[in-house]
């Protein structure tokens, strides 16, 4: 099982999926780059993908915003952060709510939910999401995945209003995956970024601006570092690139 946590790429349309996620292995075949673990992927939805939430279901064959299931006896919430309200009394809170408290199939002793924008980011409370965590937390949740911000944030055990708990509350974690820094593993500062097909030809490709922008800065000579100073993007964002660009062999990097 693969938990994908939102955010494939700017837009979420139906193209830049096939380029940045890949080939999905649920249409037949192997698949390419991560699309290579569709079919035991369970997808979020991102909020670059919330405004192309049709072109996001197809990719990944009719998902819906919202699910739950269980696995190895944790029953897992697959929610929507983007595209469906969660606040108390919509259409996903009630569905949570009656999972959690259903009498013909009670909860495992294990509940971890994921969602792309995390409700705590460092001590700002999203208020549209307090809620969800608060039904969670009071229901025997234990975890919360998040995805969306781009630093590794894992938070002591908190209560069902994001604060730290008294004596005897129930309490739930969230865990922020911040995957946008691993690519500083394997894109060092001063490795030098080599084009690997004419510039001239990527350019008759369908390409972001943030592509457009860093794609004819990889000239050869420029190491990582060098590049990164120029963008006027966050240097995550940078490196997500690149690392894309990297597996599907656009570019490479030289010693």
């Amino acid at each position: 099982m693969f938990l994908f946590l939102g955010d494939i790429y700017e837009n979420g349309t139906f193209v830049e999926n096939l380029n940045h996620y890949g080939q999905n292995s649920m249409d037949g075949g192997p698949g390419t780059l991560w699309g290579q673990m569709g079919t035991f992927t369970q997808p979020t939805l991102g909020n670059h993908e919330a405004a192309n939430t049709a072109a996001w279901q197809d990719y990944f064959h009719g998902r819906p915003l919202y699910t739950s299931f269980r696995f190895g006896n944790v029953l897992f919430f697959d929610l929507a952060s983007s595209g469906a309200s969660m606040a108390a009394g919509s259409a996903q809170y009630n569905y949570v709510q009656s999972v959690l408290t259903s009498t013909t199939a009670p909860p495992p002793p294990c509940t971890v939910a994921f969602w792309h924008i995390p409700a705590l980011g460092k001590s700002t409370i999203k208020s549209s999401e307090l809620a969800m965590w608060n039904l969670l937390t009071q229901n025997g949740g234990d975890l919360v995945l998040n995805g969306h911000v781009h630093t590794m944030i894992q938070y002591k055990p908190l209560n069902g209003q994001l604060q730290l708990p008294s004596a005897g509350q129930p309490t739930m974690v969230q865990l922020v995956n911040g995957a946008a820094r691993a690519y500083r593993h394997y894109l060092p500062p001063t490795r030098i970024l080599v084009l690997k097909r004419p510039l001239e030809s990527l350019m008759n490709e369908a390409m972001s601006p943030a592509e457009m922008f860093l794609v004819p800065r990889v000239n050869g000579s420029w190491d990582v570092r060098s590049i990164l100073k120029l963008c006027p993007m966050s240097e995550e964002d940078a490196l997500l690139i690149f690392a894309r660009l990297l597996e599907r062999k656009v570019i490479e990097l030289r010693h």
